[in-house]
């Protein structure tokens, strides 16, 4: 939050694909998670005002609420408790995709398409269809590192995730010898 309070930006974790531009999305976003909660794995704050003001709720938040022990807490939850207090939505309450002060927040399939609970779906062949469809209006594409960390796929499979770093990441596909 430092950084894109400083500079403004866009941020994305390292488990992400990008598979379709970011270019004319609105400067302020996140995207939902789920219909309760925000993630925070692709977030932007423009480097104006507005933007500042928001991440500097984000990191004043983190001050008073971090917690070692509860990773979602610290990432997660800054952020979805940034969206509630900003669009008065109460606590385990619907959030909707929306726009409100500024902050516009995507809906599920912009960047979460496949749900944390769902991460296999990235690593197994027989989903590539589906999982074809339930990101074709997806911006980017969240792995869920956290769940698939140590999951090793060959270079040669047809699993989505191999699928999509495949056509847009090329360059990393290419070093790799047996496993991605």
């Amino acid at each position: 939050f430092l950084s894109l309070w400083k500079y403004g930006g866009i941020y994305l974790d390292l488990d992400t694909i990008s598979i379709k531009t970011l270019e004319g999305l609105p400067l302020n976003f996140a995207g939902l998670e789920t219909n309760v909660s925000v993630n925070s794995a692709i977030l932007s704050f423009n480097s104006s005002v507005e933007g500042h003001l928001l991440a500097e709720k984000c990191i004043m938040d983190l001050k008073k609420n971090f917690n070692g022990r509860l990773w979602a807490n610290n990432g997660p939850g800054v952020i979805t408790r940034l969206i509630r207090s900003i669009c008065r939505v109460e606590k385990h309450k619907v959030i909707q995709a929306n726009t409100c002060h500024g902050f516009r927040l995507f809906p599920q399939s912009a960047f979460y398409p496949i749900s944390g609970p769902s991460w296999e779906m990235y690593f197994n062949e027989i989903y590539l269809n589906e999982v074809l469809e339930q990101t074709n209006s997806s911006y980017v594409l969240h792995i869920w590192n956290n769940n698939s960390a140590n999951r090793k796929l060959p270079v040669d499979s047809k699993a989505p995730y191999l699928y999509f770093a495949r056509k847009y990441c090329p360059k990393v596909i290419e070093v790799c010898k047996d496993f991605f």
